[in-house]
């Protein structure tokens, strides 16, 4: 199990960006099982919360713990919270030219809008977003 493989490397590495690394995939581990993970998910997202989870020079890393926390409010509802978290990982992204980050990050925003029933502001997302795809040449992330 992927997760029992992350505990071990945390316990083998003394890197702060490995680990903060390896906390990023067992946080997207535990979204996947859902509920059942939700107490070490929310460990995990509230250690990230903390500025010590990287160090200020790990712009791509700062970019991902953003994301995570964007998406684990937007899977609780907290529609503002989660576009708060986005809109700094776009800022992030757009600063490091994170492509691909943007394009996740845009998408998600463009989904809170639409179900807030703003479509202009969905379509000020959406469609950056899939010209980015385009140009980075990202199927899978036109197809999103």
């Amino acid at each position: 199990e992927s997760i029992s493989q992350f505990y071990t490397a945390l316990q083998h590495t003394n890197s702060n960006e490995l680990r903060t690394f390896i906390n990023i995939n067992l946080a997207i581990c535990y979204m996947k099982q859902g509920p059942k993970k939700e107490k070490e998910l929310l460990a995990l997202i509230e250690s990230f919360e903390s500025d010590s989870a990287t160090p200020p020079s790990c712009k791509n890393l700062k970019g991902a713990l953003s994301f995570m926390r964007g998406l684990y409010a937007h899977s609780q509802v907290k529609l503002h919270e989660a576009k708060r978290h986005l809109r700094e990982t776009l800022s992030i992204s757009n600063n490091n030219d994170l492509n691909k980050l943007t394009v996740c990050s845009l998408v998600i925003l463009g989904q809170i809008f639409l179900s807030l029933g703003n479509t202009k502001e969905t379509q000020d997302m959406v469609g950056p977003a899939f010209q980015l795809s385009i140009k980075i040449s990202d199927k899978r992330l036109q197809v999103w």
